[in-house]
C-alpha cells in the first residue's frame, strides 16, 4: 500500500504566513517603482496597406473629380454658362474650400482621425481653394476683361496675400 503523507495536509483556504515587522516595514519605506514605459506607438501603415484600406475613398474622390471636370466642360461647351457665372461659381467654390480648411483645423483631437503622421487635409483643401480664387481673379481680369485691368491686379495680388496668410496659418 502506499505510504500516506506526513503530517497535516495544507489547505486550499489557508492564509499565507504574515510578514515579519521587519520586513513589513522596510517595503513599506522602499522607494516608489518607476512609472512602466510608455507603450509604443503603433507602426505607420506601409503603402499597400494604405492603398487597401482607403481605396473606396480614393475612387470615389477621383470619380466625383471627373464628374465635376466633365460637367463644368459640358457647360461650357453647351453654352450653359458664361464666362461671368464661370468666375463667380469658382471665386465661390474657392471661399467654400478655406472655409472648409479653417472649420477642419478647428475641430478637436478627439474628432480627428487617428493617424499616425499628421493631417494634412485642412492645408490641402486651403491650397487648392486659393488656386481656385487665383483661377478665378485671373479669368476675371485678364482672360475674360470682365473688370479693368487695375480691378483685376487687385484680385489677383488679394489671392496670393490669402494664400500667403494661409500658409502662415496651416504651415508648411
Amino acid at each position: 500500500a502506499p505510504a500516506a503523507p506526513s503530517g497535516p495536509l495544507p489547505s486550499p483556504w489557508a492564509l499565507p504566513p504574515a510578514a515579519e515587522p521587519a520586513e513589513a516595514v522596510a517595503a513599506s519605506t522602499a522607494a516608489p517603482e518607476a512609472p512602466p514605459p510608455p507603450a509604443p506607438s503603433p507602426p505607420r501603415p506601409g503603402l499597400e496597406e494604405a492603398l487597401t484600406l482607403r481605396w473606396g475613398v480614393w475612387l470615389g474622390a477621383g470619380a466625383l473629380l471627373l464628374a465635376g471636370i466633365f460637367l463644368v466642360r459640358t457647360a461650357v461647351e453647351e453654352g450653359w454658362l458664361g464666362p461671368l457665372p464661370r468666375c463667380v461659381l469658382a471665386a465661390l467654390l474657392g471661399l467654400a474650400m478655406v472655409a472648409g480648411a479653417l472649420w477642419l483645423r478647428r475641430l478637436p483631437e478627439a474628432v480627428r482621425p487617428n493617424l499616425p503622421w499628421p493631417d494634412q487635409a485642412p492645408a490641402a483643401l486651403a491650397a487648392g481653394g486659393v488656386a481656385l480664387l487665383f483661377g478665378a481673379a485671373y479669368a476675371t481680369g485678364p482672360l475674360y476683361g470682365l473688370v479693368p485691368p487695375l480691378i483685376g491686379f487687385a484680385l489677383l495680388a488679394a489671392a496670393a496675400l490669402a494664400g500667403i496668410a494661409l500658409a502662415l496659418l496651416f504651415g508648411p
